[in-house]
């Protein structure tokens, strides 16, 4: 196993023990990164925001499904794509 493999295997343990610490690691490594991909789906930065928002707080009640930093970054971009179809739907 790489030193990588093995931090990521801890991380996303400790991600679904619910530690605040690895969630906001997650949170850090990917926010900027899912709020951009909202912003070409939704111009208004506070929509955006907000399904960013609400895809971490996705992420953290499913913290325990993941298997791979992969599967974490296929679930953000899923999640947000979905909430901003779902955003422009009901407006």
């Amino acid at each position: 196993m790489t030193d990588d493999h093995l931090h990521e295997s801890e991380l996303l343990r400790r991600l679904a023990d619910g530690e605040p610490a690895a969630f906001g690691a997650v949170y850090r490594q990917f926010y900027q990164r899912i709020y951009s991909f909202a912003k070409i789906y939704l111009p208004d930065k506070e929509d955006a925001e907000d399904v960013t928002a609400d895809t971490f707080v996705k992420l953290w009640n499913r913290r325990d499904n993941f298997a791979s930093m992969s599967n974490v970054k296929a679930f953000l971009h899923v999640t947000a794509r979905n909430g901003c179809f779902d955003f422009l739907r009901h407006t």
